[in-house]
């Protein structure tokens, strides 16, 4: 059944009954939920617990996903991820989840956003709303519940799963040769994320957990036979974080070499910042986005963003790590921000250089999820947002992509309507 929410009257097109017997169908069908989860939702929302039984089905649903995730091992998740801080497995959280279970195709950017939009929901207290809203609530609730059912909860993830395990079986113990049979299920099954196949391959190198020298030997061979195909879907900032990333701690230098020779763009010199910065800086963007999308408070992101503040310069090949949280950080959500963390962040985003912020235009915006979402889905925003570009001085003519110099001309302009569309079709974008 299609669910809509008709944000005009406020409702979901979900009647009480259909819920109900939506909830039961489910119980039945799903083998993520028991029969007490299902006395549990349905008892909790009856008793107008609306609040406490989305955050319930939410995190059931978070649950699924990560661990869906985590069938790949833990060691390939944290090297997928690109956190070279392993303390990052302990505090693995929504977002983050979210962010990958997208890159690998578990939810599409509408379950992601509406996670997002729970989150937001979630973060209001019950007593904040007034009676004349209840059935809103209401209405809200049943609307989350029975969507996150259809993105996750009435999914069967064991397909991608078998995928995974056995395309690092195979990555371990067979010779892929160019044009073979398994060279050409490998690239198959991974369809249109070849960048997700070639994160999983860097990980498989990068991996603690294989000591056996023959599968390595094999592994690293494989890397050379695939990487021709899968190096051509790589953007030029996946490369250059891949060989940076290889660099940092691989226990083969001769596939950093691959990398290099693969392009004759990148240029390992590149890469001189120290290792200890980088990794200060990516785990307290880790945190403020952790802290900010919080169900329960995003108060505490002022204390990351405290830290970050006290790096003086932010490598350039990093800027979106930077940028990201302290963007939406200082533009808040629909529930407003935090006048300290927005202080804060408005300082680190004065230290972004005119010319790293063209860097940040023309490498990452297009992809910045939780920016674009920002810009087209919060409340009040965009004034700040339009301050924030011309305050930073790029201009329109730096660019040449179309789409960039729309959005940039529109926020120097104010126009704000413009802006929040431009900023979803880009985000839509395929």
């Amino acid at each position: 059944m299609n669910i809509i929410w008709d944000d005009v009257r406020k409702k979901c097109n979900i009647s009480d009954s259909s819920f109900i017997d939506m909830i039961n169908n489910y119980a039945i069908s799903s083998n993520e939920l028991s029969g007490e989860d299902k006395e549990f939702i349905l008892t909790s929302y009856n008793a107008k617990m609306y609040n406490y039984v989305v955050e319930y089905v939410y995190n059931k649903a978070v649950k699924i996903l990560q661990d869906t995730i985590f069938s790949m091992g833990e060691e390939v998740v944290v090297n997928v991820t690109h956190w070279i801080d392993r303390t990052v497995v302990s505090n693995f959280f929504d977002v983050f989840v979210l962010r990958l279970a997208h890159d690998l195709g578990l939810i599409s950017k509408d379950d992601k956003i509406l996670f997002l939009n729970i989150i937001e929901f979630l973060q209001h207290k019950k007593e904040s709303f007034v009676v004349e809203v209840e059935d809103f609530i209401k209405e809200k609730a049943k609307y989350f519940i029975c969507s996150l059912f259809e993105a996750v909860l009435s999914k069967d993830y064991s397909v991608f799963v078998q995928n995974i395990n056995d395309s690092i079986q195979t990555l371990l113990s067979v010779n892929i040769l160019p044009d073979s049979e398994e060279y050409h299920n490998l690239i198959n099954k991974f369809d249109l994320r070849k960048n997700v196949l070639i994160r999983l391959l860097i990980s498989l190198v990068k991996s603690e957990s294989i000591v056996d020298k023959k599968e390595l030997k094999i592994l690293v061979q494989n890397i050379k036979n695939l990487f021709s195909t899968l190096w051509e879907k790589a953007s030029l900032n996946e490369k250059k974080f891949f060989c940076y990333y290889l660099k940092s701690s691989s226990p083969d230098s001769e596939l950093v070499k691959i990398f290099s020779e693969l392009s004759d763009e990148i240029k390992l010199q590149e890469f001189s910042t120290d290792l200890t910065t980088i990794t200060k800086i990516l785990k307290n963007c880790q945190d403020i986005l952790s802290y900010h999308y919080s169900v329960s408070s995003h108060k505490e992101e002022t204390a990351p963003l405290i830290k970050l503040n006290e790096i003086e310069v932010y490598p350039k090949f990093f800027l979106r790590s930077v940028i990201t949280p302290s963007v939406i950080t200082y533009l808040g959500n629909n529930n407003g921000y935090i006048r300290e963390s927005r202080e804060i962040a408005g300082q680190i985003l004065d230290k972004i250089s005119t010319e790293k912020w063209k860097f940040y235009f023309k490498n990452f915006f297009e992809s910045d999820d939780f920016v674009l979402i920002n810009l087209f889905d919060v409340k009040d925003c965009l004034k700040d947002w339009c301050s924030l570009i011309k305050k930073s001085g790029v201009n329109e003519d730096d660019f040449q992509e179309k789409e960039i110099r729309e959005i940039i001309s529109a926020s120097r302009q104010f126009d704000i309507e413009k802006v929040k569309i431009l900023a979803s079709n880009l985000y839509y974008k395929t």
